[in-house]
């Protein structure tokens, strides 16, 4: 009969062009959290921003989401080729048997029943489960909460957007002159023995001590050491923006 059947064989041709990833119903994320507070002040959104930051992480749930797009695409197009299939091929077929055609109709509608591929993941669900356990573990916590793909998408594009924001802010000058902490200054100061680099007066002089960047920020300047130095608050001033890379600066 398998080899009688139309519909059974167009099947099996079909089954042959198409391929479904193979994935699992929901991708699981576990946060073990450390106290009953941070247990109850933790939301399911800054986990999940959290594990969307970690590069592991973001790359392997961006294959997921791929692959669960490809079944979608893949899952349409084979139930578009099996809805298409010319069903009164049965009527002929039937007549190429010594078996009654109610026999052979429920006897084929068995064999396509076992061979049709069943339906891939395309709707999967990402499951955060967050746990506290207390020291002497007399007290156990649980919540879970699950995301689906477009909202999974969405939470995705927000983390991008906001690296993409601090990217751009770690290139500004704000960001070099937020660098330049109390500590920081103090080093380069020491390292240069309290005197301005340029003219050579200190604080026995009477100037005031600052410490500059030899390429400004305005430029491009980082704040590390190898681009500070100590100078008086008139050569400070006088230098401003100033920058000769073929110089003395």
């Amino acid at each position: 009969m398998k080899k009688i059947s139309t519909i059974y064989n167009s099947i099996l041709e079909i089954n042959k062009t198409t391929y479904f990833h193979n994935l699992a119903p929901y991708y699981p994320i576990n946060a073990v959290l450390n106290s009953k507070k941070e247990f109850d002040n933790c939301d399911f959104d800054s986990i999940m921003h959290d594990t969307l930051k970690q590069e592991n992480t973001l790359s392997m749930i961006e294959m997921y989401i791929n692959e669960t797009n490809e079944n979608k695409v893949a899952w349409a197009e084979y139930k578009d080729e099996i809805y298409g299939l010319d069903l009164t091929t049965s009527n002929k077929d039937v007549n190429n048997t010594f078996i009654p055609k109610f026999i052979y109709i429920k006897l084929e509608t068995k064999l396509i029943k076992e061979i049709t591929r069943n339906k891939p993941v395309i709707d999967p669900l990402f499951k955060i489960k967050k746990t506290y356990t207390s020291p002497k573990g007399r007290n156990y916590y649980r919540d879970d909460k699950s995301y689906s793909l477009s909202t999974l998408n969405y939470h995705r594009k927000y983390v991008k957007e906001k690296e993409e924001i601090e990217v751009e802010y770690r290139k500004s000058a704000a960001y070099q002159r937020k660098l330049m902490t109390p500590s920081l200054r103090y080093d380069i100061l020491k390292r240069d023995g309290f005197k301005c680099q340029i003219c050579g007066y200190s604080q026995e002089d009477g100037v005031k001590l600052h410490v500059d960047h030899i390429l400004p920020v305005a430029k491009g300047g980082k704040t590390k050491k190898g681009n500070l130095r100590t100078l008086c608050e008139d050569c400070n001033l006088g230098k401003s923006h100033k920058y000769d890379p073929q110089g003395t600066n």
